[in-house]
């Protein structure tokens, strides 16, 4: 955060080209500029301790942050893959469900046909010895 200073001959310039006033080496005026000069000093000082902890705190808070939003998107994951696994399993007994049904009509469907191929057999038997006899 430093920049440039002007040292007490560039104010002595500076004030000269400003007011056509020229200063001594021991004008009272150059107190305040020795005066203003420390201040900025302490004040850069304050400023980069300032920065720092505050850099710090940020820091921390940008940890917990980041830690808070893993741990709420790693719960979210987990609940979306157990959900997930929930309604694949729910699909698969439903689909097992209507596959035993299925089954249960085509076993009868062939119990019928059998029924029906049996019953043509004997007919058929039935016509073939009434015509012999």
């Amino acid at each position: 955060m430093t920049s440039e200073r002007l040292s007490l001959a560039d104010v002595k310039q500076l004030l000269l080209q400003k007011h056509g006033q020229p200063l001594q080496d021991d004008d009272p005026i150059l107190m305040v500029a020795t005066m203003l000069e420390s201040y900025l000093n302490d004040l850069e000082e304050i400023l980069g301790r300032h920065e720092a902890v505050l850099q710090e705190v940020l820091s921390t808070e940008t940890a917990e942050y980041i830690r808070e939003v893993k741990s709420m998107t790693e719960d979210l994951l987990e609940r979306a893959v157990r959900a997930n696994m929930q309604y694949t399993v729910q699909e698969i007994m439903a689909h097992q469900t209507a596959m035993n049904k299925f089954l249960d009509v085509l076993r009868k469907f062939t119990l019928i046909q059998v029924t029906c191929l049996l019953l043509t057999i004997t007919i058929a038997m039935a016509t073939f010895f009434s015509w012999v006899h």
